[in-house]
């Protein structure tokens, strides 16, 4: 079926509904707009794909060409593709109903393409339900102030200007990219009830991306769901939030990396910390660097450290807080766990505090202005330190605490040691 509306201000306005069986294709294609009412359904029993394009003549017509769904419009492709298109010197925005098809496309089961904006028509219908990976190419944000709800298995989108990128996925999806090229745009993805995977499929470039002051927030919703970072994340000056219900996994490829933003890494963010509420790991050769930024890490259980990096004055250069469990180093690949040589290490733990041999050395290796390092219930504290360094507190608990621990600090470094305060106990 091909409807094709050619000349000047030619328009197409579907206002009844469209069906076509046996695997037949839908073709709509427009010199100028295309415009559906809530009537205006696409149905596609079959395999065949669904395809709208406005702007197909860049000469003709208004500026601003584009597609537009209103609330309650559903295309269903059936198996097939879905594919939408405002592009071109007078494209428009496209504004979404609800898309739907079972296709399990990896590269692009769903592909929207716009000069302009991606945004939400209503909430009557999920936005895009996909089998597959969908794919967003716009210009002035996706989702930028009203995400854009999805139930997909992975998600590909490039915003270009202005505007953000914002999904709010029902389940859980694999991040292969989301990046926003240029401009002060944010990349937020949040799911209701799933695990998020950042992961780009080991490409040269960092898989979520943002510029400017754009921030990244990826927070993965629901019972036992977890954060897995296989591949980079980066910003310039925007915070990097990452949360999970559960579990914060990071492998080697999955660098978090920012010029001057603020990094927080929070495992177990729905607050159950019975000792199983969430672990974050850093296997060996994972770096998170924030440049002039702070890093804060928290978790129930333990906290494996890779390396963590930051050039930050601050009393709270580096925060890392466990609950129920220690601090371990988790490898010794790229100098020091922790190089904050300007600022302030401070350490709140239950079980040990470089006293549980993971993957590296047991002792926790610092490069740290000064030092705030309390561990409260079982286990050592043991830092190798390497240059002169000011502790502000090594508290293995208290003696007169009536949970006292019974582990010993051990503090080695490769310069002088300032005690600027009176709280160390235990002191070997």
């Amino acid at each position: 079926m091909v409807l094709d509306a050619n000349g000047t201000d030619a328009d197409v306005t579907v206002q009844a509904a469209i069906t076509s069986g046996s695997g037949g294709a839908v073709t709509i294609t427009a010199d100028d707009s295309v415009s559906f009412t809530s009537n205006g359904d696409i149905t596609s029993s079959g395999s065949g794909t669904v395809s709208v394009t406005s702007n197909t003549n860049t000469s003709d017509g208004n500026s601003g060409d584009g597609i537009t769904m209103a609330n309650g419009t559903l295309f269903d492709a059936g198996s097939g593709t879905i594919v939408l298109q405002a592009t071109g010197g007078n494209g428009g925005s496209i504004a979404i109903g609800g898309l739907k098809t079972t296709n399990a496309n990896a590269t692009s089961s769903v592909s929207i393409s716009t000069v302009a904006a991606v945004t939400d028509a209503g909430d009557t219908d999920v936005d895009v339900i996909s089998g597959g990976r969908l794919v967003i190419s716009s210009a002035t944000g996706a989702g930028s102030g009203d995400s854009l709800e999805t139930t997909i298995v992975s998600l590909n989108a490039l915003n270009s200007t202005s505007g953000s990128i914002q999904i709010a996925e029902s389940t859980g999806l694999t991040i292969f990219k989301a990046e926003q090229s240029a401009g002060a745009g944010n990349v937020q993805i949040v799911t209701t009830d799933g695990t998020i995977t950042v992961d780009n499929g080991g490409a040269a470039t960092n898989a979520v991306i943002t510029k400017s002051t754009g921030t990244i927030t990826l927070n993965a919703n629901g019972s036992d769901k977890d954060l897995l970072i296989n591949d980079g994340i980066t910003s310039v000056s925007g915070a990097i939030d990452l949360d999970a219900d559960d579990d914060i996994i990071f492998e080697a490829p999955g660098d978090i990396t920012s010029t001057s933003g603020n990094v927080s890494v929070t495992a177990d963010s729905d607050n159950s910390p019975d000792g199983t509420g969430g672990a974050l790991t850093m296997v060996d050769q994972t770096v998170i660097n924030a440049g002039t930024g702070t890093i804060t890490l928290e978790a129930d259980e333990d906290i494996k450290l890779g390396r963590l990096v930051t050039t930050s004055s601050s009393t709270v250069a580096v925060t890392i807080t466990t609950v129920s469990g220690g601090v371990i180093d988790n490898g010794d690949t790229g100098s020091e766990d922790i190089d904050a040589t300007n600022g302030r290490v401070v350490i709140d733990a239950k079980n040990g505090v470089g006293s549980t041999v993971g993957v590296g050395d047991s002792d926790l290796e610092t490069d740290a202005g000064s030092l705030d390092i309390d561990n409260t219930t079982t286990g050592d504290i043991k830092i190798d330190e390497t240059d002169e360094v000011t502790v502000i507190q090594l508290d293995n608990d208290k003696t007169s605490d009536s949970n006292a621990a019974t582990g010993v600090i051990v503090l080695v470094a490769g310069g002088a040691i300032t005690v600027a305060n009176s709280a160390v106990a235990d002191w070997e």
